[in-house]
């Protein structure tokens, strides 16, 4: 890294925006793949009919803490790999460590 943090474009806030809309995009697809496999899952362990029946209870736990598991494991791994989610990426905002 010879560059200078300071001489890095710096992201205006339209592509930020547009970059964090992308990322919900990514978000909501995560959430509604899962929502599906449960929704699967519950069909062919208990039938068609406990597709039908909200989570009530402690059943519900499992479930919520998933929803908001894939999310979270999406950002992980994205920022653990790239440095960078894909709407960042896409965007390419500069991004710059300064120390």
């Amino acid at each position: 890294m010879t560059e200078h943090p300071q001489a890095l474009p710096c992201a205006g806030l339209i592509r930020r925006l547009i970059a964090l809309v992308y990322d919900a995009f990514l978000m909501f697809a995560i959430v509604l793949a899962y929502a599906g496999l449960v929704l699967a899952g519950r069909v062919l362990i208990s039938g068609a009919e406990a597709a039908t029946q909200p989570f009530s209870g402690l059943a519900a736990a499992p479930y919520l803490f998933g929803m908001w598991l894939g999310p979270a494991l999406f950002y992980c791994i994205c920022w653990r790999r790239r440095g960078q989610t894909l709407g960042l990426k896409n965007r390419r905002p500069a991004c710059a460590l300064v120390g």
